[in-house]
């Protein structure tokens, strides 16, 4: 493989610079290399509460930090996770015993540092659960010709298929009326009318399960006041 070639070499040259030492006893040299990562963590797909186990191999000098990140933030054993790391051999491991959906699915970041530079790699973990809505649909009051919004924040993988309707009627596609996020995760009905009045669905399912949720949509009026009337209420209390 490149990166056992390019250790080999690294060996080969540090073997050449020892013999130089010694014919050399007066010449100092001043090595020093950014980290390289040589063999990256892979990608997984596991079932909730299973094992993950992400390995890779840095070379650097001086030797590398290297940190795993979710969401920006350092991982560390408050959430759950085992760090090891054998820097001799430039050996690093990120194992998390029972992988959990909300603490640690998505990308994760190896980063290894020293005092010459950085080397980055994402990594992508998800894990096979039923999908789950983190808040029920709420009910909406809009007045009438506004826009009412119905929107979900969900987990699940693989990605679920997200079906909306009204009352019966399964809703697809966009209309006048009615329009769907690009994710189907947004629901919009524009310029609300009484007629729009009714219970709204949504169905989330995958391979691993399904969730629903619903919620009405209240229309409300608006009412037009001819001054005149106004005028001669105030009239007759005085």
């Amino acid at each position: 493989m490149e990166w056992q070639r390019v250790r080999n070499a690294k060996s080969l040259l540090q073997v050449s610079l020892f013999d130089f030492f010694h014919s050399h006893s007066s010449v100092f040299l001043n090595y020093s290399e950014s980290p390289e990562i040589l063999r990256v963590p892979q990608d997984l797909i596991i079932p909730e509460k299973s094992e993950a186990l992400f390995e890779c191999e840095v070379d650097a000098f001086p030797s590398a930090k290297i940190t795993w990140l979710k969401d920006g933030k350092p991982l560390t054993v408050k959430e759950g996770v085992e760090i090891q790391a054998q820097t001799d051999k430039g050996l690093y491991t990120l194992r998390i015993p029972q992988a959990d959906t909300s603490r640690h699915m998505g990308t994760i970041i190896c980063r290894a540092e020293n005092a010459i530079g950085t080397a980055e790699h994402p990594v992508q973990l998800n894990i096979t659960t039923a999908p789950t809505l983190k808040s029920p649909l709420k009910d909406l009051e809009v007045l009438r010709g506004q826009d009412a919004v119905f929107s979900i924040d969900i987990q699940g993988y693989p990605i679920p298929e997200i079906t909306w309707s009204c009352g019966e009627k399964v809703l697809e596609g966009e209309n006048q009326t009615i329009s769907l996020s690009e994710d189907r995760k947004q629901l919009t009905v524009r310029n609300v009318q009484i007629e729009n009045e009714n219970e709204y669905h949504v169905r989330i399912v995958n391979e691993f399960g399904e969730t629903t949720s619903k919620a009405k949509l209240s229309v409300l009026g608006t009412f037009n006041i001819h001054p005149n009337l106004v005028l001669i209420e105030f009239l007759f209390f005085i």
